[in-house]
């Protein structure tokens, strides 16, 4: 199990986190290989594993090419690309089933690679996660696991060597188990959720926990109610202090419950303590203040329930939705006065909403509907009408990056809405082409890429003024202006590079006047082709081979027409273009390919 850095050399460091970053090449094979036997191959990282990925990898670096296999009509290639999915499309002669039958498996092997390399990139993310853990809290899983199974077993927290009070709060937070450990019930609630904990890390089967626990007369709907009344009692607690009266060393607690100031109540020793270093201040002004609390629930006095509870535990993309609908209710008002003076509802707290609670309904209705832009990932189909996420995008459209605002939204978005954004025809083309390229949204037509680059290149080098002036990225001085953004990702280092053809290259290259290089040097299939090698054999034939997509051809024997060729004035890589041609197939399609 690593939780050192020092365990992990530079290198592998180096290739894991390229591979956490989804980048794998024969680089990191070699690094993987030579430490086959250290923490990546132990972790789940093995060369076997990692050839099979960078195998899929070169397999799916390539469409295949509609030339290469003699398609009969103009611009097919394209069509066939767009829609080799679609079951109403049907093949016209064999070239065309063979074309449509290497697509498929081209677009097979990218999906197994995206399966692949997610693996990689999980596993290679943990193993960093440990390796730069933070100082304050550095357990790793299985000492975690080991703090759970002590809990469970009636040793504790603070009879385990590793657990500092820093230790101790980072773990109750990390597993929700703050309330559950302070409640006053002899750990009880604390065990069961170590075991609950412990059952979804698959360590005990499945209602295990429930079983034991009912087997010793302690019912589990006892603990929860127990735990939710403790959590809602914290919320009618307020305005905790601590007091020393003149002549007494002894420490006292003074507090507002439901809102009504407390006589002060006098401290353990160890309460004092964790209430002067305001460790659950309300935890303990809830158990010194019990028979206040039970007797004003009683009497109809407390001002938060289960209801309140109910409402701060919501997810808050579902709770803005709600307010969005209806407003803010008792619940969120009052939650909203107790977030002034103390940290009780994040949302709240955080957002104008906390100002809200004597504005009309629609105004309400309107800052929640605002302040969804912030979690549009966790939007779910069902929550909002299409035309309510139209409306939110044009209200998220908003971004430092000048005339990128579309791209901002579409790049947040849920992937299902996707549709919904594409059926409105409100939307740049460009942003929404530029956007399923670089989040790989569904097949990327030659169109979808077309669109993509120009989109690219329109607003890569998107002038600003600066009154200091900069240097432009060719190494000038670029007067006053500057590039804000020129980080933007090329979607031709992400998209097959044959998927454009070279008359495309070529226009998008004069179209937009770019000398800055931004076409991959593979877009053009005579770059694909390296090492020509033209020679004369014994029989006094003249023979070529060369190396296409990196791999050695066999050699072919030249025409009598193209030795002559070949002895004058001619390009090696044009030649070898003509008779590899069935090399820019894939798989056992190069044995079939077009023959010269």
């Amino acid at each position: 199990m690593l939780n050192s850095s020092q365990r992990i050399t530079p290198e592998v460091r180096s290739a894991l986190k390229k591979i956490s970053h989804g980048e794998i090449d024969n680089e990191v094979y070699k690094v993987v290989y030579r430490h086959q036997a250290d923490s990546p191959h132990a972790a789940g990282i093995s060369p076997e594993k990692v050839a099979d990925a960078l195998e899929l990898k070169i397999k799916a670096a390539f469409l295949p090419d509609s030339l290469a296999y003699s398609l009969a009509r103009p611009g097919r290639g394209d069509y066939l690309i767009a829609n080799c999915h679609n079951s109403s499309v049907c093949a016209v002669d064999n070239n065309e089933v063979r074309y449509l039958e290497a697509l498929h498996a081209y677009y097979q092997n990218q999906d197994d690679y995206k399966v692949r390399i997610k693996e990689l990139s999980m596993t290679a993310r943990k193993i960093i996660d440990k390796m730069y853990k933070s100082p304050d809290y550095d357990l790793d899983e299985e000492q975690e696991e080991g703090v759970l199974i002590d809990i469970l077993l009636d040793r504790g927290i603070e009879q385990y060597p590793l657990f500092s009070n820093t230790r101790k709060y980072y773990f109750l937070m990390k597993y929700n188990l703050f309330d559950a450990y302070y409640l006053d019930d002899n750990m009880f609630t604390l065990k069961w959720k170590a075991g609950e904990i412990l059952e979804s890390k698959g360590l005990l089967d499945k209602g295990t926990t429930k079983l034991v626990f009912e087997d010793a007369g302690i019912p589990i709907h006892g603990l929860k109610e127990n735990l939710d009344r403790y959590k809602v009692d914290k919320l009618r607690v307020s305005d905790v202090k601590i007091l020393k009266e003149n002549g007494d060393a002894s420490a006292y607690i003074r507090c507002k419950i439901d809102n009504i100031e407390q006589p002060g109540r006098k401290l353990s020793a160890r309460d004092a303590e964790l209430l002067g270093l305001w460790v659950n201040a309300l935890g303990i002004g809830v158990k010194y203040y019990a028979d206040v609390l039970d007797k004003n629930r009683e009497e109809g006095k407390a001002i938060a329930d289960e209801k309140t509870l109910s409402r701060l535990s919501m997810p808050s993309v579902e709770r803005l939705i709600e307010i969005y609908k209806h407003g803010m209710n008792e619940q969120d008002i009052f939650l909203a006065r107790a977030s002034r003076n103390v940290e009780v509802d994040s949302l709240l707290r955080s957002s104008m909403l906390l100002e809200m609670e004597n504005e009309s309904v629609d105004a309400q209705k309107h800052c929640a509907f605002s302040l969804l832009s912030d979690y549009i990932e966790d939007i779910r189909p069902g929550m909002l009408t299409a035309e309510e996420v139209i409306q939110l995008a044009k209200e998220a459209a908003f971004s430092t990056l000048e005339g990128r605002e579309e791209e901002n939204f579409l790049m947040r978005i849920p992937e299902v809405f996707f549709p919904i954004v594409e059926r409105t025809a409100e939307f740049d083309k460009g942003a929404l082409a530029y956007t399923k390229v670089m989040r790989d949204i569904g097949r990327i037509t030659p169109s979808i890429a077309y669109d993509s680059m120009c989109y690219y290149l329109t607003y890569r080098l998107y002038p600003k003024w600066d009154p200091t002036g900069t240097d432009d990225e060719y190494g000038g001085i670029a007067g006053c202006y500057f590039y804000p953004n020129e980080n933007m990702k090329n979607p031709a280092e992400v998209f097959p590079p044959n998927l454009l053809n070279e008359q495309q290259w070529d226009f998008i290259s004069n179209r937009y006047n770019v000398k800055a290089p931004f076409i991959p040097e593979t877009a053009f299939m005579e770059n694909r082709i390296k090492d020509v090698q033209i020679y004369t054999v014994r029989d006094g034939g003249v023979d070529i081979r060369c190396v296409v997509d990196g791999e050695q051809q066999r050699s072919k024997r030249l025409s009598a027409e193209d030795a002559a060729r070949y002895r004058g004035d001619v390009n090696r890589k044009v030649l070898a273009f003509e008779y590899f041609m069935d090399a820019f197939a894939i798989g056992g399609e190069r044995d079939n390919g077009m023959k010269r």
